[in-house]
Formats: structure tokens, C-alpha cells, sequence
């Protein structure tokens, strides 16, 4: 095993951990304990890993809907879909004007 990938163990394995004690000091749930490692696990594993973190998130959002810690009435019922809509559309607006350049070209002049 090489050297990054034994770091990346021990730091998983110490989040764990680290959940385990925090959701015991303050006698979450075990919902709330689980919710709280993916969350840990996810924003860890995405600022490892940051090319892969859409991936990331679906995984830990889908291991949430497959332990039952959410229910996905209750997932579309708490989820401002305006705001979601409002956030994909910005993103390929934007992603189509830095495909093109063109925010090269409005500094360039």
C-alpha cells in the first residue's frame, strides 16, 4: 500500500472515530450519528479527492436514501427546488461562457 493511500486510511478511520465520540457525548440518534459520519466522510473524501466530488456527494446523499436516515418524500418536501433550478442554470450559463472564453476575452480588453 502506498504511502498516500495508508494517510487516506488512517484519516477515513480517525473521522470515524472522531464521530463516534462526538455522537456519543452528545447522545445523538443513531440517524443522527450516521448522518453526521457520511457528512464528516463527504466533505473529507471531496477536499481529497476535489475532481470527484459531484460523485462524492451522490454517494453520500444515496447512502443516506439506502440506511433510511432520510426519506425522499421528505428529501422534495424540505428541497427548495427554485433555488436548485436557479443554481443549474447559472452553472451552464457560466460553464458555456468559460467553454468559449469569455471571460478571457472581457479581461483582455
Amino acid at each position: 500500500m502506498s504511502r498516500d493511500r495508508l494517510i487516506n486510511a488512517i484519516s477515513v478511520t480517525l473521522l470515524i472515530i472522531i464521530s463516534i465520540i462526538f455522537s456519543t457525548y452528545f447522545k445523538l440518534s443513531i440517524d443522527a450519528s450516521i448522518a453526521l459520519t457520511i457528512f464528516l466522510l463527504v466533505v473529507f473524501i471531496t477536499l481529497a479527492k476535489w475532481e470527484y466530488r459531484l460523485a462524492i456527494c451522490l454517494l453520500g446523499i444515496s447512502g443516506l436514501f439506502y440506511l433510511g436516515v432520510i426519506k425522499f418524500e421528505d428529501f422534495l418536501i424540505h428541497t427548495n427546488m427554485d433555488i436548485i433550478i436557479f443554481l443549474l442554470g447559472m452553472m451552464i450559463i457560466v460553464g458555456y461562457l468559460e467553454e468559449n472564453n469569455y471571460f478571457t476575452f472581457l479581461i483582455s480588453k
